[in-house]
C-alpha cells in the first residue's frame, strides 16, 4: 500500500471510532511515514545491512525515515518493549500520579485549615519561595531515585506471565 493510503486509514479509525484510540503503528519506515507520523506512538524497524570490508562482516543501521517514536532492529523485540517496558512504564506513571494526588491533599489540607481558623483574611501560612522548596527538596529526591531504580515488576515475570499487562 502506498504511505497516503495507510495515512487515509489511520484518519478513517480516529474519526471513525466512538472513543478516542490511542493507535499504534508499526512499520519499516520507507513506505509508512505517513501513518507513523498520524498515530499515536509508532514504532519503526530499523534496517540492517551486511557490508562486507575485505574479511570483516559490519552491521550497519539504514533509516529510511525518521518518522517513528521508537525504533526497533529486529521485530521481536517488539513483546519485550510492550510487555516489559510498557506494564513497567504504567505503573510507574501510575503511581507517580497516586504519590502526587496524595501530597498535594497532604500540602493542602494544612493551607486550608490555617485560612479557615484566619477567616480566610488572607494572610499567608508559607511564603511562595518555601512552597516550590518543599516540593523540590523533600519530593525531588524520592521521584528521582523511583522513577530510575523502581521496576514493578521482574522482566522474567512479564515475559512468562503476559496476562500481567492487563491492569486492573
Amino acid at each position: 500500500m502506498s504511505s497516503e493510503l495507510k495515512g487515509e486509514m489511520i484518519k478513517i479509525v480516529k474519526k471513525g471510532m466512538l472513543f478516542d484510540p490511542t493507535i499504534c503503528a508499526i512499520g519499516d519506515g520507507s513506505k509508512d511515514t505517513e501513518m507513523m507520523k498520524l498515530s499515536d506512538i509508532s514504532i519503526e524497524l530499523v534496517h540492517q545491512v551486511e557490508v562486507m570490508n575485505g574479511k570483516t562482516i559490519e552491521i550497519e543501521n539504514v533509516i529510511h525515515s525518521n518518522a517513528g517514536d521508537v525504533q526497533l532492529s529486529r521485530i521481536e523485540n517488539i513483546r519485550d518493549l510492550i510487555l516489559v517496558e510498557g506494564t513497567n512504564a504504567f505503573f510507574k506513571m501510575q503511581t507517580l500520579i497516586f504519590f502526587m494526588f496524595y501530597m498535594c491533599i497532604l500540602f493542602g489540607l494544612p493551607l486550608f485549615y490555617f485560612n479557615w481558623y484566619s477567616a480566610f483574611t488572607g494572610t499567608s501560612m508559607f511564603e511562595s519561595l518555601w512552597v516550590f522548596l518543599y516540593n523540590f527538596l523533600f519530593n525531588f529526591v524520592s521521584i528521582l531515585s523511583y522513577g530510575l531504580f523502581d521496576q514493578p515488576f521482574s522482566p522474567t515475570v512479564l515475559r512468562t506471565f503476559p496476562s500481567l499487562y492487563v491492569a486492573g
